[in-house]
């Protein structure tokens, strides 16, 4: 019965009294309904970053590093062009110098980002975030796979000192909110309960 006075404290007696079992069922799962918490994406873990040119498969001198992922911003000038400050759930590329268009010389110029101990959760999607002002930039230049992030900025010549690239993660098989077992009882017998007291209420 704690959940039906829970319902009257959130409605009042009067609204109950007049409320649909429809919609009674509906107040009673979002009372019930217990999010599954989201996991650590990025937090804790190493990644590593590396600049890609003149293709996809190439590493651009030693520009290859491993970084755990933390407080504050993990790598400045990477490369000599970008800075990156990996979050839980994001990265952010903040571009150091104007951008260069190489497209007639290469067929890659940008970032990858690897798990580098596969422990990671599969990335799903990665998403631009609308705070996102690096010139000419669209999600289509986003390659992703279960470990690795491909970022391609070939042909960006566009792109100016203090612009910025946020990613916004995605994990494969992102939880949404659904009531856990317990509660379906718990929301059963509340609808026998309150079902009851409906018809007390209704009798003379």
């Amino acid at each position: 019965m704690r959940i039906v006075e829970r319902a009257k404290r959130v409605l009042g007696r009067g609204c109950v009294r007049q409320i649909t079992g429809g919609s009674f069922a509906a107040l009673l799962l979002s009372l019930v309904a217990t999010p599954a918490a989201a996991g650590t994406i990025l937090l804790g873990q190493t990644v590593e970053a590396a600049y890609l040119y003149p293709t996809i498969d190439v590493v651009f001198g030693a520009n290859e590093v491993e970084v755990e992922v933390g407080g504050g911003q993990e790598l400045s000038s990477f490369a000599g062009f970008v800075d990156i400050d990996f979050s839980d759930t994001s990265i952010l590329i903040r571009a150091v110098r104007g951008g260069q268009d190489n497209s007639t010389v290469a067929t890659f110029d940008g970032l990858r980002f690897f798990d580098v101990d596969d422990s990671i959760p599969a990335f799903e999607t990665v998403l631009v975030n609308p705070a996102s002002t690096f010139s000419g930039f669209t999600a289509s230049r986003i390659s992703v796979n279960a470990d690795t992030i491909w970022v391609n900025l070939l042909g960006l010549g566009a792109i100016k000192q203090g612009e910025v690239l946020l990613l916004d993660l995605v994990e494969s098989g992102h939880p949404t909110p659904v009531p856990e077992p317990g509660s379906w009882l718990f929301l059963a017998t509340a609808v026998a309960a309150i079902l009851g007291w409906k018809r007390a209420l209704a009798a003379p």
